[in-house]
């Protein structure tokens, strides 16, 4: 795993194919032992096999960004929609499905790097991604650490919850707050959950009537007001 992250960083597609075959290879070797009827025994195998591919699908979708083959929104629900799919299809536990997202964070940031530091690779202006393109990244890593925040929450780890919720506002993720709300609210103080709802909707509104803006259209897909005052009574 580690020379076949060090091959994306590098940017170059025959070390990257000979990378993804070798790992491959090397961590589907317990299977092939194992037999097609021990799938119990080789499940963390299996789960080795699903990170080399998700890295694959993640380096595809940087190069169609940076290659500009594609509408980028268009590339980002696409890849969105079947990561989504792929986690889904795994046990729900935090012992199995954060390793995932810890890899997907990993292949995330590598391609972010390119763009945060791009001195780094003056050598090599094929792997660089543009600061255009880097918020598409940046907002997938937001979106794996809120995933992580909820599989924390439901698994009772508070503390990794409440550092992924951080790291997803850090990244301005949508919806955070709400994760942040839930993880209040599951660790005893409802209270204190409403009371952090109230408050980022007082603030919201002083914002917006300071900035004499528009009336923020809560119908609005992409607004994270919009299952705010939904939530209020229910927490309450």
């Amino acid at each position: 795993m580690a020379r076949l992250l060090l091959a994306v960083r590098e940017g170059d597609s025959n070390n990257i194919a000979n990378a993804l075959s070798r790992a491959r290879l090397a961590l589907g070797n317990p299977i092939v032992a194992s037999g097609g009827r021990e799938y119990r025994h080789t499940y963390e195998a299996v789960l080795n096999l699903h990170l080399v591919h998700e890295v694959e699908l993640i380096h595809q979708f940087s190069e169609q960004m940076q290659m500009g083959t594609t509408r980028r929104s268009e590339a980002q629900d696409e890849l969105t929609k079947a990561l989504n799919i792929r986690l889904n299809s795994t046990l729900p536990s935090f012992k199995t499905r954060e390793p995932i997202l810890s890899m997907r964070r990993t292949a995330y940031g590598i391609r972010l790097v390119l763009a945060v530091e791009p001195k780094l690779f003056r050598d090599r202006p094929n792997v660089l991604v543009s600061r255009q393109r880097c918020g598409a990244l940046s907002g997938e890593i937001g979106r794996s650490w809120l995933i992580t925040a909820k599989i924390a929450r439901k698994a009772g780890h508070w503390q990794t919850a409440y550092s992924a919720i951080l790291q997803a506002q850090e990244s301005r993720t949508a919806f955070s707050l709400m994760q942040k709300v839930r993880l209040i609210r599951a660790t005893g103080e409802p209270l204190r959950a409403l009371q952090e709802l109230e408050h980022y909707l007082q603030v919201t509104r002083r914002q917006d009537y300071s900035a004499d803006a528009e009336v923020i259209d809560l119908t609005e897909d992409g607004s994270e007001l919009k299952p705010l005052k939904a939530k209020v009574s229910y927490i309450s």
